[in-house]
C-alpha cells in the first residue's frame, strides 16, 4: 500500500483528518487543553458509493483492490494500527437522527439532512 492508495476521496479526507489529529494532539487552546481526540466519520446509510468500497477505486489505487466490495468503514479500520482504531468512530447520521431526544433538533435535522 502507498500513498496513492489514499487518493481516492473518502480514504484521503480520514486520512487528513486522522494526521491532522495526531498532528495537533495534545495541545492547549485558550484556557483548554487537548489531550486527545476522535476521528468521526459519519454517512447516509443509503450511500453505497461510500459505504462500501467501489470496484472503481481499485483502478488508480492497486493496493486497496483486497478491500474492494468491502465496508468502507471496515477497511479503513483495517488499515489503521490497532491504536488509531480505537480512535475512529462511525455511524450512519440518518439512523443518529432518529436517536436525538430533543424533538425541534431532531425534525431540524431531520428536514434538513434527510
Amino acid at each position: 500500500m502507498g500513498l496513492q492508495d489514499f487518493s481516492t476521496d473518502h480514504f484521503y479526507q480520514l486520512l487528513r483528518m486522522t494526521l491532522l489529529a495526531r498532528k495537533t494532539t495534545p495541545m492547549k487552546v485558550g484556557d483548554i487543553q487537548v489531550e486527545d481526540y476522535r476521528v468521526v466519520h459519519l454517512s447516509h446509510s443509503g450511500n453505497d458509493k461510500i459505504n462500501v468500497v467501489q470496484p472503481e477505486y481499485a483502478k488508480y489505487c492497486p493496493g486497496i483492490q483486497g478491500v474492494v466490495g468491502k465496508g468502507f468503514y471496515e477497511a479503513w479500520k483495517g488499515m489503521l494500527a490497532s491504536e488509531e482504531q480505537k480512535k475512529f468512530v462511525a455511524a450512519h447520521w440518518d439512523r443518529g437522527i432518529k436517536s436525538i431526544k430533543n424533538a425541534s433538533l431532531r425534525e431540524y435535522l431531520a428536514e434538513r439532512y434527510e
